[in-house]
């Protein structure tokens, strides 16, 4: 899984950003702002994604690469109030309770990734990572 999250974060042109794995949901996947938007309308994620972005450093905070992901942890995070979290968005639900968030390279990003899961035991039943060049979010959830 590692490898194939390498080759789909390196490959990426767009920018996204990236909620740190978390336990409980039982998958961890990318979603464009756009499709997102059309179909989730009630939802602030897309809203918060594309703001967020907009302000990012480009600089990769690990290693000094350019950085086109942006990594907010998940303190707080739980399978209980995912859906509040993609309700609300993050800036309300997340940020407030943890770090602020850091710009990454996508090896760099992997690199974190892996670590959480490797720390927190996570499994998912479906990961996917981002793809193309249409920014958008990585976040954990269900289907």
């Amino acid at each position: 899984m590692i490898s194939q999250l390498e080759k789909d974060y390196g490959t990426f042109s767009g920018r996204a950003v990236v909620i740190q794995p978390a336990s409980g949901p039982p998958c961890y996947v990318f979603h464009s702002n756009e499709e997102w938007g059309k179909f989730f309308k009630e939802s602030k994620m897309d809203a918060d994604a594309r703001a967020y972005l907009l302000r990012m450093n480009p600089i990769c905070q690990d290693c000094g690469s350019k950085a086109n992901f942006l990594w907010i942890e998940s303190s707080g995070l739980t399978e209980h109030n995912f859906g509040n979290v993609l309700k609300k968005g993050f800036s309300e639900t997340l940020l407030p309770r943890n770090p602020k968030p850091v710009s990454l390279c996508g090896k760099c990003c992997v690199r974190h990734i892996a670590k959480t899961l490797e720390a927190r035991d996570i499994t998912y039943l479906e990961v996917s990572g981002p793809r193309g060049e249409a920014d958008g979010f990585v976040v954990p959830m269900a289907f």
